[in-house]
């Protein structure tokens, strides 16, 4: 699993499994839904699709793509 540390400005992925971290500044839109499982996160080094199931978002998990962007709007 992943974990993205997220700010309103910056995200940065750290990986357990390489242990490896990557920092980009967000770009607006920030993030957008794509479907019920995924949402985009655009950055400066590209667009990140990022399934919930597979990642954390500063550390929480998430039920619903809803939950984790409604998350996000509150940064």
């Amino acid at each position: 699993m992943i974990n993205i540390s997220i700010t309103a400005e910056v995200a940065e992925f750290y990986s357990n499994v390489s242990q490896s971290e990557l920092t980009a500044n967000l770009f607006e839109p920030k993030w957008e839904r794509n479907d019920d499982n995924s949402f985009s996160l655009y950055t400066e080094q590209g667009i990140f699709n990022i399934t919930i199931a597979d990642f954390t978002l500063n550390n929480n998990t998430y039920g619903s793509v809803n939950d984790a962007i409604t998350y996000l709007n509150s940064l």
